[in-house]
């Protein structure tokens, strides 16, 4: 998971993870170092290369009105992932500014942490047990 500049770090080391060396006799080495999954917010978009496969579902939250990051990186990488065959969870809010953070600005921005939660639900990356909900 990624904020702002952290969003691009894991979305480059995304691309560049390896998927692990079956025939290596380091078990470390036999280990993928790929992400589960990726969650960005508001990132920064990397040089675009073809992504590894399979590449880990990404969760991309972003808001229109951010001075800093216009729409169109952000939608242009959603586009390059969803064009590579990618699993792909996109949130484009009117408001919101940079630095949403955990939803705290106000607004129906607010609402991403839930949407996040949900997604990794419907993913199975995420138990109802673990839920803010099920306290």
């Amino acid at each position: 998971m990624g904020f702002s500049f952290g969003g691009y770090l894991a979305l480059r080391l995304a691309f560049g993870a390896e998927g692990g060396s079956q025939v290596a006799s380091d078990p470390v080495e036999r280990e993928s170092c790929r992400p589960s999954f990726l969650a960005l917010v508001y990132p920064g978009a990397p040089e675009h290369a073809a992504l590894p496969k399979p590449f880990p579902p990404t969760f991309i939250v972003h808001a229109n009105d951010d001075p800093k990051l216009p729409s169109s990186v952000v939608l242009g990488t959603a586009a390059l992932l969803q064009k590579e065959g990618a699993s792909l969870e996109l949130h484009l809010f009117r408001e919101g500014d940079h630095g949403l953070a955990l939803g705290h600005t106000g607004g129906a921005v607010r609402s991403w942490p839930r949407l996040f939660e949900n997604w990794r639900l419907d993913l199975g990356l995420l138990s109802r047990s673990e839920t803010r909900t099920s306290n």
